[in-house]
């Protein structure tokens, strides 16, 4: 992963790991890599690691199991909601981008309709 300069490390770390519950990689109840392995993984020191699971922790995305590690919340509602959070924030971008660009609103969605039908085939 490459981290930006604009963001503390610690929170693109918590932000990689909600991207990874909603796209499925970790699935609920799976055990996540240990602190260790984590710090290589991402080339960080170990605190950093642990600080963003700890904030994980806090916010409900994981659940510790002391010496068995820690592991990927099972409460649906928390999950369905991250996902729903994530995607509010990803379309509040673009419609911030496009504003910027001075599309109003029937123009963002027919330019987000003639996108999704190119995509599925429906030219």
């Amino acid at each position: 992963m490459k981290f930006n300069d604009n963001a503390p490390i610690y929170l693109q770390i918590i932000e990689d790991i909600k991207s990874k519950i909603i796209t499925g990689h970790y699935q609920a109840g799976q055990r996540v890599e240990s602190v260790r392995d984590m710090a290589l993984e991402y080339g960080i020191n170990p605190n950093t690691i642990q600080r963003a699971l700890s904030e994980c922790e806090n916010q409900g995305l994981l659940y510790n199991e002391g010496p068995n590690g820690r592991y990927i919340s099972q409460d649906q509602t928390l999950l369905r909601q991250l996902k729903s959070d994530q995607i509010k924030l990803v379309v509040q971008e673009c419609v911030n981008k496009m504003r910027q660009y001075g599309l109003t609103t029937s123009e963002m969605i027919e330019c987000i309709k003639a996108i999704t039908n190119k995509e599925t085939g429906h030219e």
